[in-house]
């Protein structure tokens, strides 16, 4: 049975974000200052990302890597740009899907309009959250293990995994990644549950198509994280 969402007291979500990878029928170039220009009232504040050099050389970087970084005034909610990719970021809880999907869509209707992309190669909805460990201490704090040979393994300290699963019916699939012990820059250590629903090669798509397709990797992530708890872990964040 589908979980009913609710919002959380205590929510675990670090970062979600949307990313496009597609080219521009528009010379690059012409593109961040013009998406700039349009999404200035949300984000005013715009700076260089991801740019390396070596001595007066300046590297080449790939050009799925976001360059620009286009910020709002409390810096929790992002726009980047590269020369074929880009990202929606919301850092921290947001509250409800509707203000993610809001900024989504102010987003892509910009990039559409001013760099005219082509068919998207890699659409994706990334939710990553980290479960602190003072919510894990229940006797069933997780449905998520890594499970190894304990005849000739001692107790485990930690693990990482990934695995992907298939959506077909969502167009797409989900990776999920799990590690405990995480720890992030703040200090907060706990398990990391990083959720990745992406779709390659999707064909050409619209911005109300994409948006419908966020939704629905949304409504899948958000089952997979449910599940992923367990029922005393859960009940603390609430």
């Amino acid at each position: 049975m589908p979980f009913t969402r609710e919002q959380l007291r205590r929510p675990p979500l670090v970062e979600a974000l949307l990313e496009v990878q597609a080219s521009p029928t528009v010379p690059y170039p012409l593109v961040p200052g013009a998406l700039n220009q349009r999404l200035s009232k949300t984000y005013p504040h715009a700076e260089q990302v991801h740019t390396f050099a070596v001595g007066d050389i300046q590297l080449q970087m790939p050009p799925t890597v976001a360059t620009i970084r286009l910020k709002s005034p409390d810096g929790k909610r992002l726009v980047q740009i590269g020369p074929e990719v880009l990202t929606v970021n919301m850092v921290g809880d947001y509250g409800q899907y509707e203000t993610f999907q809001a900024a989504m869509r102010d987003a892509l209707d910009a990039f559409y309009e001013i760099a005219r992309p082509g068919p998207p190669r890699r659409l994706g909805i990334r939710y990553i959250n980290l479960v602190e460990e003072r919510f894990l201490s229940g006797r069933d704090p997780l449905h998520i293990d890594a499970s190894f040979p304990g005849t000739v393994l001692p107790e485990k300290k930690a693990f990482g995994m990934r695995a992907v699963f298939p959506f077909g019916d969502a167009h797409g699939e989900l990776a999920i990644a799990a590690a405990r012990p995480h720890a992030l820059a703040d200090g907060r250590t706990g398990c990391l549950l990083d959720f990745d629903f992406f779709s390659t090669n999707p064909g050409e798509m619209t911005v109300a198509q994409i948006l419908a397709w966020a939704k629905e990797a949304h409504d899948v992530i958000y089952q997979a994280f449910r599940a992923s708890l367990g029922a005393s872990t859960y009940s603390q964040l609430l």
